[in-house]
């Protein structure tokens, strides 16, 4: 039996044609931490990302080329938790052609890629790779501001003691009248907990 490594594994068909592995493009792939090999995460997703690599560009994971991304639907993910693998290969024009660029979706069984379009119909992964993974990256620092570093000191606050939680009223308002925060802080957030945090803040500001 071939092993996880063993990258001449038969794939299953049907496969994207090869023309949609040419750059811009998003491979996205969804799995199980415990179905991955390794002892750290780390060990897991290079693993996997330098799978993604070889099967669509016939190379290991080249940072200066590629973008790595991995999330997952736990803040704190243990063994079973689903996870997702994002690899972004290109550039485009424009941040306004980024929705163009096409996603190739599957999931990884153990063994091997299994195309699985139906990923494209969630909405959360929709969200999460055009507001907290977008195809053209932001700039880290813009105007002297970390933006990146701004939402999770945002996000902690709110998750901390749950619902609005640390939030003050004041975060509270600058949420609601900053649409592209907001719906960074809904796709990162897993829907339950959206939900509670939308009910308090509503409660307090509205």
């Amino acid at each position: 039996m071939s092993s996880p490594m063993d990258l001449s594994h038969p794939l299953p068909t049907p496969y994207p044609k090869k023309s949609l592995y040419d750059p811009p493009i998003r491979i996205l792939v969804d799995t199980r931490i415990h179905l991955l090999p390794g002892d750290t995460n780390e060990d897991r997703n290079t693993f996997l990302i330098n799978h993604i690599c070889h099967l669509h560009w016939h190379t290991e994971f080249i940072p200066t080329k590629h973008r790595r991304y991995a999330f997952s639907t736990e803040r704190y993910p243990i063994e079973s938790t689903r996870c997702l693998f994002l690899v972004d290969y290109g550039q485009t024009a424009s941040k306004e052609e980024d929705e163009d660029v096409p996603v190739v979706y599957y999931k990884w069984t153990g063994e091997y890629l299994t195309p699985l379009p139906i990923l494209s119909y969630e909405a959360w992964i929709k969200n999460k790779l055009k507001y907290v993974y977008p195809f053209t990256p932001a700039p880290n620092w813009q105007n002297g501001v970390n933006r990146d570093r701004e939402r999770e000191m945002l996000l902690s606050k709110v998750l901390w003691a749950g619902s609005s939680g640390g939030a003050t009223d004041e975060d509270l308002r600058a949420l609601r009248n900053n649409e592209e925060d907001w719906a960074w802080l809904r796709a990162t957030l897993d829907p339950d907990v959206f939900g509670g945090f939308l009910y308090e803040a509503r409660r307090r500001i509205y």
